[in-house]
This record gives C-alpha cells, sequence and structure tokens, in this order.
C-alpha cells in the first residue's frame, strides 16, 4: 500500500525526479495564493491534517511548510485558533513586464539597481556556439580543433529592487569585441548598447522564452531555492551582415514577472500585437 507521502509525490510532485522537496512545493503554492488574496487574512488556514490531505503529504511536510511561511512573513500563527495569511505590501505584488524589450537588465524603475557579479573570458558552452556560429577550425593542433577551446566574453548581471533580486542576466560576445569593450561601459550599459558604442552596428534580433529550474548559481544570485521554477528569455542580436554577435541569457524570478502585450484587430480581422 502506497504511504500518504507516496501518494503526495503523485500528486504535488515526484520527490525522487526533481531536486525540489515536497514541502517547498507545497510553499510555493500556497505563497502564491496569500499573494493573489485567494486565502483571506481574516480567515485561518486548514488545519495540518486538511492541508496534508489535500496536497497528498505527510503532516511532517506541511509542518515544516507553514513554518517557512511563518519564517518569510506569509503566516502568523495564533496559539489555539490557526495560523492567518499575512497581508502582503503593494510592492510584491507589481509585476514586471518581461514582452517585447530587448535591451535587456533596463528599466525606467528608479528603485532599480544593476550590479555586476563577473566580466571575464570563457569557454563557450555548447548552445552558445551553437547560437552564435562559433565554428571550430580544422587544425594539426589538437587543442585548437578542441571546441571546449573556444572563447567568449561572458558578462553577469543581477538585478535588484529594494536589495531584492529579481533577474539575473548573462551575455555572451563574441572573443574578437573582448578588447574593443569597456568595462566601465558594460558595467553600466545594456550589453547590445555596449557593442554599439565600438562601432558594431546591429539590425535585428530573436527572442524566445521557456522556462528553467534554478540550479545552485541561479538560485544563490535571485535568493531563491534550488530547483524553483524561473522564467528564461533568450535573445541573439544580429549585426547588419546577419551575423550573429551577441547572446543574452536572461532568468527572472516569476513572483516579480509577467508577459503583458496589447493587441489590436486590424480591418482583415486579424489581431496583431
Amino acid at each position: 500500500m502506497a504511504s500518504k507521502e507516496q501518494t503526495g509525490r503523485r500528486q504535488v510532485g515526484r520527490e525522487e525526479r526533481t531536486v525540489t522537496p515536497l514541502y517547498h512545493q507545497v510553499y510555493v503554492i500556497l505563497r502564491q495564493k496569500i499573494r493573489d488574496g485567494e486565502l483571506e487574512a481574516d480567515r485561518p488556514l486548514p488545519g495540518e491534517n486538511q492541508l496534508a490531505l489535500e496536497y497528498g503529504v505527510s503532516r511532517v511536510t506541511i509542518r515544516k511548510t507553514l513554518h517557512n511561511l511563518e519564517l518569510d512573513g506569509f503566516i502568523i500563527k495564533r496559539r489555539g485558533i490557526g495560523s492567518f495569511p499575512v497581508p502582503q505590501p503593494e510592492e510584491f505584488r507589481d509585476r514586471y513586464n518581461i514582452g517585447g524589450h530587448v535591451d535587456t537588465g533596463t528599466g525606467t524603475d528608479d528603485s532599480a539597481r544593476l550590479n555586476t557579479i563577473s566580466i571575464d573570458m570563457v569557454r563557450a558552452p555548447g548552445h552558445i556556439r551553437e547560437k552564435l556560429a562559433i565554428a571550430v577550425e580544422a587544425s594539426d593542433d589538437p587543442d585548437k580543433d578542441d571546441p571546449d577551446k573556444q572563447e567568449v566574453l561572458r558578462l553577469i548581471r543581477v538585478r535588484t529592487i529594494r536589495g531584492e533580486p529579481f533577474t539575473v542576466m548573462t551575455a555572451y560576445f563574441l572573443s574578437e569585441f573582448a578588447a574593443d569593450l569597456d568595462h566601465r561601459s558594460l558595467k553600466k550599459m545594456p550589453p547590445p548598447a555596449a557593442l554599439e558604442t565600438i562601432g558594431v552596428s546591429l539590425a535585428r534580433a530573436e527572442q524566445w522564452i521557456s522556462a528553467r529550474i534554478a540550479d545552485e548559481t541561479s538560485a544563490s544570485l535571485l535568493n531563491v531555492p534550488v530547483g524553483t521554477a524561473l522564467i528564461f528569455m533568450g535573445t541573439v542580436f544580429h549585426d547588419v551582415q546577419d551575423r550573429p554577435v551577441i547572446m543574452l541569457e536572461s532568468l527572472y524570478r516569476p513572483d516579480l514577472y509577467e508577459y503583458r502585450s496589447t493587441m489590436v484587430r486590424s480591418r482583415s480581422g486579424k489581431w496583431q500585437e
């Protein structure tokens, strides 16, 4: 017979197939309901037994979930009465739009800050070599023939608001631009704009949005647990010769971002952004 915790793995998530603990999965669900106002502040949360039954996990898991919610200020426990949601400040309910911007890592909010984590030459990961069309030249020298020897200039920045990190942006520049790019400009300007300051004219950009799981590095930078689902946006900029010259990878905390767009109906009846 399957235990409650095993049953929970089928309902909430298989712990053996994910790095996200069960208690954090339930934590994320309840936290979102509190932020959305779905759980009212004047009504206590269901009891541990009811929550365990609802999410198919053990009482131990629920107890740890509630403990973390209390530590993070999302609930308050009243002895003999229960756990009550704590209304969240509006600043945490507001979300930033990730749609349609090509100057990743910039914004108009005066309270937002950009922190440069690192600027260095690194071996280009395989998917970056592919996106930037970095070819591996045939050579008698085995080192030159090694794909791992292909280098790019990598810039990592974190965007914060009121001290809270919510975006990690990694930019990969072709190595031929490394000597000309000024590091002071890279710390202040959007990466595409920094590239144009050295005479590279950009003509078009390709963007795509998907999801990623936070690894140890991104989790640490965004102050979220490892395994947290993040919004991912990739952008490749091309120059006037249609050559890919810079690749941006941005990770967004989904609790602070959303996609928004406006569509207008044309005379033909089609909807267009």
